[in-house]
């Protein structure tokens, strides 16, 4: 499931990178307390900030889907270098496990808005039709809008399941 925040005035991150989110008043709580951390799956450039998880039955998930429009969260500064390198003639080769897949999301969207020269070879360990943003890679890639060079690969387990 995704969620989506205003970015705050001033908030700067790096595609890759992830934040903690606290909910500050939330209706339960359990012992793990009311901050997570979430890979954040918008781009820089991009005027919200977006999360995706999966959902489990706790607390804390409970009430961010449950959360109303408008409430107000705590939302720490960006942090991580899990990033895309800065050499261009150099593939970059991307592994995603399920929702793990959040992360190269935003950096695949900023590449593409930067018109970065990098080739980029997604591996991912479903099919991308069941994956996190199925609808928008498929987009992205059946009608080429992708000006970036981006192969998206199943792995061989996802493509013989699906």
């Amino acid at each position: 499931m995704a969620f989506q925040f205003e970015k705050p005035m001033g908030f700067d991150f790096k595609t890759g990178q992830s934040v903690d989110l606290t909910l500050m008043n939330p209706p339960e709580t359990d012992s793990e307390g009311n901050t997570r951390t979430f890979s954040i799956a918008s781009a820089p450039f991009e005027n919200q900030l977006v999360f995706a998880t999966r959902m489990r039955d706790t607390a804390f998930k409970r009430s961010l889907r449950n959360i109303a429009l408008g409430t107000a969260v705590k939302i720490d500064s960006a942090m991580g270098s899990f990033t895309l390198h800065k050499n261009a003639a150099k593939p970059a080769v991307l592994l995603a496990g399920g929702i793990g897949i959040t992360p190269f999301f935003s950096i695949v969207r900023q590449a593409d808005h930067d018109h970065a020269p990098h080739k980029l070879h997604l591996f991912c360990s479903r099919a991308l039709r069941s994956s996190a943003f199925a609808r928008a890679w498929a987009r992205r890639t059946k009608f080429g809008t992708i000006s970036t060079p981006v192969t998206l690969i199943p792995s061989r387990a996802a493509h013989s399941a699906s």
